[in-house]
Parts: structure tokens; sequence; C-alpha cells
């Protein structure tokens, strides 16, 4: 459990948390979410002492943090930011093993750990351990970040705005795939987003802060009914009148999307991948009609280099068009787990993508509105 009892902090006199106490309890997954400056990533450093409070005090497991070891405090405490940090010198395992390592974990141990690590993000030990960071794609990289941040069993994981960088489609795979690893490895939480979609989508409780003061303390769904400012109505969305049942694939869809041409070759499609952090791309031809999509995987394991990427193309993601209701998208999403949705429009071109977070976006619009400002 960590309390926080009426911390404040200031910087050059001016106020930047006031008198702050709230509780955050064993296995729970916090997020702190408000406008710029309002104090969330303050508070989230004050955690693990990157940010010392000027009063008040912080417990973790009843005990004040102020009176442990600095190293000891952060050895035991994950910490993922976005711009992930890995040594690029270093191979995934050893990556990973930095905190072991430094705890004087044996060899047998910490490839152990690695092993099951990487198992439960589905990255292959054999195909992943021994690869160095900037041969892997920006998701990739992201999913080691986490998993250096949990290989020594801390109690608390502390994340600061870790998938902000990322394209849609691989944001809302590891969105998914955070959840699952917290929730499985029960292991209390701290996020720091900007998103209120992300928000809705991973918290047990949202922190909504402003000017340093909590604005409310709610579950999601709480926080969607009834929001208690019109500060955080203006975060969950603008002003539908809209039932969700009848909105449209082409009202909820994403028009961000990442395409290469069916031509592109195999190491440039890599390397587009790889700039952009994303693990698929969606494949067109030279009119924008769609084709399918490309992994990451498959281009490393199938592709050709010099050949083109046209013979190593899914068919296999579901594609619906604009018109189509958006029920059908959040059923092939929520029921078949399919990561996203490809939006047709009636000449079969591209025109976007329904991801599970566009679909959090349509949830929290449906329910209530945004004044008009």
């Amino acid at each position: 459990m960590i309390e926080f009892q009426h911390i404040s902090k200031s910087y050059h006199g001016k106020p930047i948390i006031n008198d702050l106490s709230f509780t955050i309890h064993d296995g729970e997954f916090i997020v702190l979410i408000g406008p710029s400056g309002c104090g969330k990533t303050t508070t989230l450093k004050m955690i693990n002492r990157l940010i010392t409070m000027d009063s008040g005090k912080i417990l973790i497991d009843n005990e004040d943090i102020t009176k442990k070891d600095l190293t000891d405090l952060r050895t035991h405490i994950g910490y993922v930011i976005q711009q992930i940090g890995l040594f690029p010198n270093m191979t995934v395992a050893q990556n990973i093993s930095v905190v072991p390592k430094l705890l004087k974990w044996g060899k047998e141990d910490m490839d152990k750990r690695v092993r099951e690590l990487l198992e439960m993000v589905d990255l292959p030990y054999e195909e992943y351990a021994h690869k160095y960071p900037n041969e892997m794609s920006g998701g990739q990289q992201q999913r080691v970040g986490v998993l250096r941040a949990l290989a020594a069993r801390p109690p608390v994981l502390l994340m600061d705005e870790p998938f902000g960088a990322l394209d849609p489609i691989t944001r809302d795979t590891l969105q998914e795939e955070l959840k699952d690893l917290q929730q499985k490895l029960n292991i209390t939480t701290v996020f720091v987003t900007h998103d209120m979609e992300e928000a809705i989508k991973l918290a047990d409780q949202i922190v909504f802060m402003d000017k340093g003061d909590i604005v409310q303390m709610d579950s999601p769904e709480e926080m969607l009914r009834n929001p208690k400012a019109d500060i955080i109505r203006q975060f969950m969305g603008k002003h539908t009148k809209q039932n969700t049942i009848e909105l449209t694939c082409g009202e909820i869809m994403k028009t961000n999307v990442l395409k290469v041409d069916n031509k592109r070759k195999v190491l440039e499609s890599l390397e587009l991948m790889r700039s952009k952090g994303t693990d698929s791309v969606v494949v067109v031809d030279k009119t924008n009609t769609y084709m399918g999509i490309v992994n990451i995987d498959d281009l490393q394991k199938r592709g050709i280099p010099g050949q083109s990427i046209e013979n190593i193309i899914r068919n296999d993601v579901i594609t619906l068009s604009t018109e189509a209701h958006a029920k059908e998208a959040m059923d092939a999403i929520q029921n078949q787990r399919a990561d996203f949705v490809v939006v047709l429009n009636d000449k079969q071109k591209v025109v976007g993508i329904i991801t599970k977070g566009s679909i959090a976006r349509s949830l929290s619009t449906t329910l209530w509105g945004e004044n008009n400002v």
C-alpha cells in the first residue's frame, strides 16, 4: 500500500502540489491524469524520490520512504519512461538483467527470469534474448523496457507516459499486454498519461489532477457517469447525441494509418516500421486499394532482402466499411481478440483503423457530452 499524507511541493515559490493525500491499495492500477503542469509527473517521481517533497510523508507498506536507503528503495520500484532508455551496447537479456545483476542474482536465476518474462509478452527467448535494441521495433523495445522494470519482482511499478511516442496500433497492443501483466503479477502500478482513452482502458482508479490538487479520484465507470468538473468533461471527449449502436465505423475510426506500398522492399519496410515504432503496417497498392497487412515478425522470418513485401502480405485482419455499425468493430475486437480493424470506403480504399482505444473514446463521448467551449 502507498499512502500520500499531506504532500506539498513548490518550485521557486510556485506551488506544484498542494496538501495531497490519497491511498493506493496493493495490486491496484492507478492512473494520474490532467493538463500539463497539473503535478501528475511530480507526484509519480516523489514515490521513488526522483523529486523530494517539501512537506508530508509517503509511506510504502507503512514505511516512510525517506527513512529507506535510496538504492534499496529504487531497486524495489520498477520505473518505465517514454524514452525507454535501453542500453544500446547490451543485448535484450542483458538489459532485462540489469537490476537482478545489481542485486547479485546468480546467472541461472537471471536466465530463468529473462525466459519467463519474454514468454509473457510473446518474444521467444531463442529469437530475441541476444538481439540488440537497434534490431527491434519501437514496440518491441518498449516491451523490453517494461520487462526490465519487472525483472527483480518489484512490488511497485511506476510508468511515466511510456507509450506516448508509439503508433496507435502498437500502443493499443502494449496497453493490453501491460494490463494482462499487471493482473498476472498483481503489481501495484502508478501510471501517468495525458490521454483519457488510455486512462479508461487501464485504470482501476483514475486520479484527475489540476493545479496540484486532486479534482476527482474514481473508477473509470464512475468518472464517465459523474465527472465532477468541466475540465474532466473536456478531457473525456466531444459532445455527441448519438447512441453507440447508431455510430458507424467511419465515425469512431482513427485516420492516421501507417501504410506502405505492396512493392516496397523488405529492408525498406523494416526500417520504416522501426523508425515509426510499429509492429505492423497496412499494405496498399499504388491506387491506395487495400491488400492486407505485414508485421515485423513475418518480415524478419520470411522476408528476403531486395524483394518486395507482396509475397508475405497477410489477409487475416478484419475489414469493415465506413458505413458498417460500430458495434461490428467492437464485437470483432472484443470477441475475436483482434488488435484492430481496418476501415475501407466503398472503393476498397483504406480510410482508417479502429482500435480498442478508439472504442474507449466512443464509449466516453456516448455516455455524456462536453460543454461547447
